[in-house]
């Protein structure tokens, strides 16, 4: 995302993608931490070292071809991805409700760090990691050999965080704001609850399940930016935007039917429209930097720069693109899932590399 997951304890944070879910809190997005009215400390338990490599010395992938070999049998939970200079990390689901195994791509190939935790990743660049699932039934924190840090029985609601004492949560119709050791709520109460968010070290900005648009800068009061949709979203298609921004000054959102808006600084305007080609899926993550906006739609990979939409890559209907993160404009990661590979020994999930329009399976 999307959206980013974050279990916080004093000094750890993560960055999140998008949001997904419904009422207060959004489903499977965010972290363990939350604000209890004025200020409130970091959920969760101090949990047990699970050693170095969770699964010891065997727990690189050996698939002759050098791809991802994660056996991922559910169809339901797709896998996510994140990265950093150590490389992607992606979190891959098992056949049950909260198993998975976290994998991390070196120089050597793909490495099992964890088995035990699942959902949507995250992490510090060079740091800890995230997921919404753990062994405490809520989200956890890891170190990237593997070493539980932290869990929680809580279920985290959306956030993103900047760095590791800058990060943002939706908590209802509130946002809170956590400065490395307590989260306390961030200005004022806003009129409809906290559907997706995006920050950097200067703005915040949400999507409401109003549909409506807010965004602070530099601690200020939330300023409306309107309905990016031109009015309330249908609650029985879901049809919610998701944000992110390419600058404090430079907001996009996309809706699941592939309306894909910019704003101006007074009105959001339409640059594209992006569907997937076979069931016409709309847009569901984003992520870009330094002028170029990546877009996934079912089985379209499209990018959006210099005023114009680019289609990188569609691919076969069995195929649907479910997360993406970079570390570069250059170096842009997705995961997906190909259902024409069910029952075959390295599963239906996928991990791309996006280097401009070459898109190289690793």
């Amino acid at each position: 995302m999307v959206l980013l997951t974050v279990a916080c304890s004093s000094g750890s944070s993560a960055q999140r993608k998008d949001g997904d879910g419904t009422g207060g809190s959004s489903s499977g997005q965010g972290g363990s931490g939350s604000a209890q009215g004025g200020s409130g400390s970091a959920q969760g338990s101090t949990g047990g070292d699970r050693g170095s490599g969770a699964a010891g010395a065997d727990a690189t992938t050996n698939d002759p071809s050098g791809v991802l070999c994660a056996g991922s049998t559910s169809q339901d939970a797709p896998a996510d991805v994140w990265s950093d200079a150590r490389g992607p990390f992606v979190s891959v689901p098992g056949p049950a409700l909260g198993s998975g195994s976290v994998y991390q791509k070196t120089a050597s190939g793909w490495t099992l760090i964890t088995s035990t935790g699942s959902g949507n990743i995250a992490g510090i660049p060079l740091g800890n990691l995230t997921l919404d699932y753990g062994p405490c039934g809520g989200a956890e924190i890891i170190r990237a050999d593997g070493t539980l840090v932290q869990c929680s029985s809580w279920f985290p609601p959306d956030q993103f965080i900047v760095t590791s004492t800058l990060a943002y949560a939706g908590i209802g119709q509130d946002v809170a704001t956590y400065d490395g050791t307590l989260w306390t709520q961030y200005q004022t109460t806003l009129p409809s609850n906290v559907r997706t968010l995006w920050a950097d070290a200067n703005t915040v900005a949400v999507t409401l399940y109003s549909g409506e648009a807010f965004s602070s800068t530099n601690g200020g009061t939330w300023v409306a930016l309107g309905v990016p949709g031109g009015g309330p979203p249908n609650t029985f298609t879901g049809d919610y935007p998701i944000i992110w921004g390419l600058a404090s000054n430079d907001l996009w959102v996309g809706f699941p039917d592939g309306r894909l808006l910019e704003f101006d600084g007074t009105i959001w305007q339409q640059r594209a429209a992006v569907e997937g080609t076979c069931t016409g899926a709309g847009i569901s993550a984003m992520w870009g930097m330094d002028g170029v906006l990546y877009v996934l739609a079912g089985n379209r990979l499209a990018r959006f720069q210099n005023g114009a939409l680019e289609i990188i890559k569609d691919f076969p209907c069995d195929t649907t693109l479910t997360s993406i993160w970079g570390t570069s404009v250059s170096e842009v990661y997705v995961t997906a899932t190909d259902q024409s590979r069910m029952g075959t020994k390295c599963g239906i999930t996928e991990v791309l590399l996006v280097n401009g329009l070459q898109v190289t399976e690793i």
